[in-house]
C-alpha cells in the first residue's frame, strides 16, 4: 500500500498507549463470543493502566500531560473515544464485533502466544504500519528521513507554532495526534526521546525504513512492507553499551568514579548515542557485566530532584530496583575500591 505523505495524515488519537492494547487483547480472548460490554472493556483497559500509574505516583509525585486521575475521569474520557478505539482495534487486528458478539482477531492471538516482549511489540509495529491510517506510517517514515527532530523549547506549550513547527519538517498532522503517535512508537521501541538541560526535546527513530536488505546483519530482526524494510533492534555489543556507559557517567560526574549520577541523564545519553529504545538500554543494563571494564555498576532508589517536563512517560522504563521501586540513580565503582 502506498502512503502519499504529502498531503494531509489526519488526526490521530485512538490508541496512546501499549497498555490498552494489550488490555484489549486479553478482553477479547477471556470474552471470546460473549455479548460485548463497554463497560468490560473499560474495566480491562483501566485495570492495565493502573500499575504503571503507580509507578508514576510513587516515583513522580508532580504529573503533567500524562492522563492520570481518578477512575471516573478516565471512564468518562474512554466513553468518549471508544468508538475510534474499537475501530483501531478491528483495523489492526485485535477484535472485532459481529452481531453484538466479540469476536478475536489473529494479531490477539499472536500477543497471547508470543513470549519474548520484542517480538510481541514488532508485531504491533508491523500492524499499525500495514494498516489504513497514514499516519503510522508516514511518521516513522519521515523521522526515519530527517534522522532526528528537535523541537525548541518556545514549544513546549504544544500550541500553534508547534503546529507550525512541525509541518515545516513534514510532519501533517495536528500536536495531539503527532504525540499521540511519538507515545505509542516509543511504547513499541521504534523510536527514542529526551529533553536537554537547555530544554530542546529531540526525536530519533531507534529502528530503521530502508530498501537496503545488506544492513540486516546489524539488526535482530526485518521486515518487508511493501517496497520497503523495517529493521527492528539494532544489535549493541556488551564492550561497546558498556564503555558508552562508563563514558557518559563520566561527563555526568566530571570524571569521577564512586560518585552517585542522575541514571534518567545517562540513559539519555546512551541511548542518544548507541541509537537504541529505553526499554534495550534496560535490558542491556540487565545482561551486561562491567567487570570486564574493572568497574562495579550499582543501582539505587531515592527522590528525583531535577524533574525534566513531561517525563512521566520515561519513567516506567527505567530499571527496576525491586517489584515496585524503580531506579533513579547509579554508581561506577572501580573494583580495587570496591
Amino acid at each position: 500500500m502506498l502512503r502519499d505523505c504529502t498531503v494531509n495524515w489526519g488526526s490521530v488519537r485512538k490508541v496512546r498507549y501499549l497498555a490498552d492494547i494489550y488490555s484489549s487483547a486479553k478482553y477479547a480472548l477471556e470474552n471470546a463470543e460473549s455479548r460485548f460490554s463497554p463497560n468490560t472493556l473499560r474495566s480491562y483497559i483501566l485495570t492495565g493502566r493502573q500499575h504503571r500509574l503507580e509507578l508514576i505516583h510513587k516515583h513522580y509525585q508532580s504529573v503533567l500531560y500524562t492522563p492520570v486521575g481518578n477512575a471516573s475521569s478516565q471512564t468518562k474520557q474512554l466513553q468518549v473515544t471508544l468508538p475510534d478505539t474499537l475501530a483501531f482495534l478491528k483495523i489492526i487486528g485485535i477484535f472485532e464485533i459481529e452481531r453484538g458478539k466479540v469476536l478475536p482477531l489473529p494479531l490477539a492471538f499472536r500477543i497471547e502466544q508470543v513470549t519474548k516482549g520484542s517480538e510481541t511489540k514488532l508485531a504491533l509495529t508491523e500492524a499499525v504500519l500495514r494498516s489504513k491510517y497514514p499516519a503510522y506510517w508516514c511518521f516513522l517514515g519521515v523521522l526515519n528521513a530527517l534522522g532526528s527532530l528537535r523541537i525548541p523549547r518556545t514549544s513546549a506549550r504544544r500550541d500553534k507554532s508547534l503546529r507550525q513547527t512541525l509541518r515545516k519538517q513534514g510532519f501533517l498532522t495536528d500536536v495531539a495526534s503527532f504525540y499521540t503517535l511519538r507515545d505509542l512508537f516509543y511504547e513499541l521501541e521504534a523510536i527514542n526521546w529526551y529533553i536537554d538541560f537547555e530544554g530542546h526535546e529531540t526525536i530519533y527513530p531507534v529502528v530503521s525504513l530502508t530498501d537496503d536488505r545488506e544492513k540486516h546483519g546489524l539488526w535482530q530482526y526485518s521486515i518487508s512492507i511493501d517496497s520497503s524494510v523495517l529493521l527492528y533492534g539494532r544489535r549493541v555489543s556488551m564492550d561497546a553499551f558498556v564503555d558508552t556507559v562508563i563514558g557518559s557517567y563520566l561527563r555526568l560526574t566530571k570524571g569521577r568514579f564512586d560518585v552517585e549520577a542522575d541514571l534518567v541523564s545517562l540513559r539519555d545519553d546512551v541511548c542518544k548515542e548507541l541509537r537504541i529504545s529505553d526499554e534495550q538500554f534496560k535490558e542491556l543494563v540487565r545482561n551486561t557485566r562491567f567487570s570486564s571494564r574493572g568497574v562495579m555498576m550499582r543501582l539505587s532508589f531515592g527522590s528525583l530532584y531535577h524533574r525534566k517536563r513531561n517525563y512521566a512517560p520515561k519513567l516506567v522504563t527505567l530499571p527496576e530496583v525491586s517489584p515496585s521501586r524503580l531506579a533513579l540513580y547509579v554508581r561506577l565503582q572501580r573494583k580495587g575500591a570496591l
